[in-house]
């Protein structure tokens, strides 16, 4: 009887430790991401600020970083969906992901969604640039103030999240 109450404990130890190393990694992949977004939005948005005419190359790298970013979006959301083994599902209005457990509950929280959106126009709106300067003009959007207001709002609400 003591042997098997030993076993089941030696059980629940090994399950538990397994469980808070996945945590862990959840976090620290989560927060890799956003840190990783932050630092390639900031830059992105100083060059696209400073490119002209005089200094295309300036504009190249804003749009290959911008593009950076919104790749490291997407992986961001495949990772999730990934660990959250989402469904596609055929459903009214608008097919979409959800959760195995939930009916009605979709995959994606707003923030995520909405850095999608972001990092989405940040890219359209840095190639738009790049291609005004390389044809010589000068470029008619100068809006880079968004994705980084976006990219620190993403910082604090994780802060927020893992406070509570």
């Amino acid at each position: 009887m003591e042997d098997e109450e030993m076993l089941v404990n030696e059980i629940a130890r090994d399950i538990e430790s397994k469980l808070l190393r996945a945590s862990r990694t959840k976090v620290m992949v989560e927060w890799s991401l956003v840190v990783t977004n932050l630092m390639l939005e900031i830059p992105a948005c100083v060059f696209d600020q400073i490119s002209s005419v005089n200094k295309p190359l300036y504009a190249l790298a804003a749009m290959s970083m911008s593009l950076l970013s919104c790749l490291l979006c997407l992986v961001d959301l495949l990772h999730k969906g990934r660990v959250e083994r989402v469904l596609w599902k055929w459903s009214w209005p608008m097919p979409w992901f959800h959760y195995p457990t939930q009916r009605s509950n979709r995959f994606g929280s707003f923030p995520d969604m909405v850095g999608l959106v972001c990092a989405l126009c940040q890219t359209i709106i840095t190639a738009v640039n790049y291609s005004f300067i390389k044809h010589s003009h000068d470029s008619p959007i100068k809006f880079s103030v968004w994705p980084i207001m976006f990219a620190l709002g993403l910082v604090c609400t994780l802060f927020i999240k893992r406070s509570t």
